[in-house]
Parts: structure tokens; C-alpha cells; sequence
């Protein structure tokens, strides 16, 4: 008898009919493209792939100030995550502007064999400090 009553109560719920989803269907599209209108969206900066040694760009910024103050140097480290020069290095990149790095720890970025780098353009509120 347990097993008629489930059998009669899964048959008594219906979903709704379609015609009288799609207006909140079409309320909610509207609300969202009006929520995305006016909102500001995160741009990270594209990582530009260095093909050179670490010579080279110490060589590269030392004839020009000013390209520290546009770069960073984009640093991933292992998962288990890694420190070095005063600052942890995991899966989510550190992007580092090169005007706050030496030529030690830039080189001591490089020799780590579980972090990668490259150079990437510095969003124009972060070169200014």
C-alpha cells in the first residue's frame, strides 16, 4: 500500500508549463545584460614570453629606467608553493614590478628551477608607486 501512495504522489507533481517560464526567463536575460552594462571587468595583463637570459633583460633595464616602471616580472611557482626573495610563489601568479627588483633577485628568481617567469606590462596605477 506504501508503494501505490509514492506511485500516486510522484504522478500529482507536474512541472510547470513552458509559456509560463519564459517571461522569467526574459526578465532575468534583461536584468543580467543590465547588470553587465555598466560593470567594470578585471584586466590582467597578457604575460609576453621572454626568449632571453636573464643577462639580457638585466642588461635591457639597466639602459632604460623607465621599462622598469612599465614591466613586471610574472612569477608561478610549484603547487605546494615555493618562497624566495621575501615572498611566496604558488600556482596564482605574483606580478612584481621590475623597478622593486635587483639584479640579485631577479637572478635568484631565475637559478629556482620550480618558478617560472616572464615580462609582463604593468597596469598604469601600479607603475607609480
Amino acid at each position: 500500500m506504501a508503494g501505490a501512495t509514492r506511485k500516486a504522489t510522484a504522478g500529482a507533481i507536474t512541472p510547470p508549463p513552458a509559456a509560463e517560464t519564459q517571461p522569467v526567463a526574459a526578465e532575468v536575460k534583461v536584468a543580467i545584460e543590465e547588470a553587465l552594462k555598466d560593470a567594470v571587468i578585471p584586466v590582467i595583463p597578457p604575460a609576453i614570453p621572454v626568449h632571453v637570459s636573464i643577462d639580457t633583460l638585466i642588461d635591457a633595464l639597466n639602459t632604460g629606467e623607465d621599462r622598469a616602471e612599465t614591466a613586471g616580472l610574472r612569477v608561478v611557482g610549484p603547487r605546494k608553493g615555493r618562497r624566495r626573495i621575501g615572498r611566496a610563489f604558488g600556482q596564482e601568479p605574483v606580478i612584481i614590478p621590475l623597478i622593486n627588483l635587483g639584479e640579485d633577485e631577479l637572478r635568484s628568481i631565475d637559478e629556482d628551477k620550480e618558478l617560472s617567469w616572464s615580462v609582463v606590462p604593468l597596469p598604469e596605477d601600479e607603475g607609480e608607486d
